[in-house]
């Protein structure tokens, strides 16, 4: 796979502009270190709901009024020293709404002025991604309460017999910690010879 600092070093302005037409499809944004937008493709007028005339001219972060997860400055130093950056942003909509997105910021010189560098950032919707932790961390949660407050031994497994969850009480039974059986085989619990047998 091509190093995306090299698919854009010391660009002309022509270069990326081909580029972005065939890439007018993807959720592309080139704004300058400033923020000011630069490029907005078709695909981020679907994604975010401004059109291209809209965005253009505007700073970026202001625009998608981005969340991030440290601070401009350190991301700034980073693109300078390293001449990439990634992480997760959370953006906003036009109509409002917010956007959960894996964000990718590649730094590519012009050959006309090497010392004005454009920022190529590339981002990815993962909302879906989001909503489907949420709901795994709340069975998780939900599971958990269960666990602790019911009066009997509970152990759940999957169907490799590897234990998955321990309830408070097996805790007690049994005198391991939910740490200490997690991933490991039921078999563990067993007293010999049943233990070989199973």
């Amino acid at each position: 796979m091509m190093d995306e600092a090299a698919a854009f070093p010391q660009a002309g302005t022509g270069d990326l502009d081909a580029a972005l037409r065939l890439l007018d499809h993807a959720n592309l944004i080139v704004h300058g270190e400033d923020g000011v937008i630069l490029r907005w493709t078709e695909g981020c007028e679907t994604l975010y709901g401004w059109r291209r005339e809209e965005a253009l001219g505007k700073i970026v972060h202001d625009l998608l009024q981005t969340h991030f997860p440290e601070s401009l400055a350190d991301i700034s130093h980073q693109m300078r020293t390293a001449g990439s950056w990634e992480g997760e942003v959370v953006h906003r909509h036009k109509g409002g709404r917010s956007i959960y997105v894996a964000s990718r910021w590649v730094a590519a010189g012009t050959r006309t002025n090497n010392s004005e560098k454009m920022i190529v950032q590339m981002n990815s919707d993962v909302a879906d991604m989001k909503v489907a932790e949420n709901n795994l961390a709340e069975r998780e949660a939900h599971l958990r309460s269960i666990l602790d407050t019911v009066p009997d031994a509970m152990v759940v497994i999957d169907e490799g017999g590897l234990i998955s969850s321990f309830s408070t009480a097996a805790e007690r039974l049994f005198g391991y910690l939910t740490e200490e059986v997690q991933g490991r085989n039921v078999k563990m619990l067993m007293p010999s010879p049943d233990r070989e047998e199973t």
